[in-house]
């Protein structure tokens, strides 16, 4: 429990919250600044930081101890917006996240080779030197 000394260590963002919820009658949100995050994990497969990597992984300790007042205070809209919104294999344990990440850098490795291959198309001829 948090006494009136308690200062938040949340970094403030002017933003509108990106999510919202209701459960038991109150509302909690993701912030703009948390939601940045989890859009680059789930559409680019980048690693996230310590916090939603365990809300990712659904370790409730590690996202608990990780979490600042903000975000431990909204633990149930990361719950409702991954349970709802978020493909099932990309989140629920250690192994799907990782899973994850290697999906996405194994599809932009094979990017990288086929802009290869393609760039090859479009090599200059060599000019012969008179």
């Amino acid at each position: 429990m948090h006494d009136e000394m308690s200062l938040s260590n949340a970094v403030e963002d002017p933003r509108p919250p990106a999510y919202t919820c209701r459960y038991g009658g109150r509302s909690y949100y993701i912030s703009a600044r948390m939601m940045d995050g989890i859009k680059r994990y789930v559409d680019q497969g980048k690693g996230v930081g310590d916090f939603l990597q365990a809300v990712i992984c659904h370790d409730l300790w590690g996202a608990v101890g990780h979490a600042d007042d903000e975000n431990r205070d909204n633990l149930p809209a990361y719950c409702a917006f991954f349970h709802n919104h978020v493909p099932a294999d990309c989140h629920g344990s250690r192994e799907k996240y990782k899973a994850w990440i290697k999906k996405h850098a194994d599809a932009m490795d094979q990017l990288d080779k086929d802009m290869d291959e393609l760039a090859k198309d479009f090599e200059p001829e060599p000019q012969e030197q008179p």
